[in-house]
């Protein structure tokens, strides 16, 4: 995977995409994880890597997104080696809300006043913008 690599870009159904080169650079650290060490810590991590790709999977996330990558997991045919897909899920949330997400960014930027709040919302990934967004819906 490339630094700039978007999970937008990232087609699920491609065989031998970006989407399956990043499932299998999950694949690597989740298979080998320590107790402990679950969807949170490993997204986190691969966030901070690549941030215009990977969502941050904390709790609220999954299970704001459960039904949706349950019935993304099914259109994709990988049961039963996953229930989920939460990727292709927001995937498809980002590509459906890029126009909103880019609303929200400017008034962010508006409201800001040229300090923190500017400065953030010029710098952060759609991917994470997304994960703030969902993450406050608390479905």
């Amino acid at each position: 995977m490339k630094a700039d690599d978007r999970l937008v870009q990232a087609d699920p159904f491609e065989s031998n995409g970006l989407y399956q080169r990043a499932l299998s650079l999950w694949n690597h650290f989740a298979e080998s994880a320590r107790p402990g060490v679950a969807y949170a810590k490993i997204s986190k991590v691969l966030h901070a890597m690549r941030p215009h790709f990977f969502p941050v999977l904390d709790s609220q996330i999954r299970k704001t997104y459960r039904s949706y990558a349950r019935e993304c997991a099914i259109d994709l045919s990988l049961e039963p080696v996953a229930r989920y897909a939460y990727w292709a899920a927001i995937r498809e949330d980002i590509r459906m809300s890029s126009e909103g997400l880019k609303v929200l960014r400017e008034n962010l930027k508006s409201i800001g006043g040229g300090g923190l709040l500017t400065e953030w919302a010029e710098k952060v990934s759609d991917v994470r913008l997304h994960d703030v967004v969902a993450w406050s819906a608390k479905s």
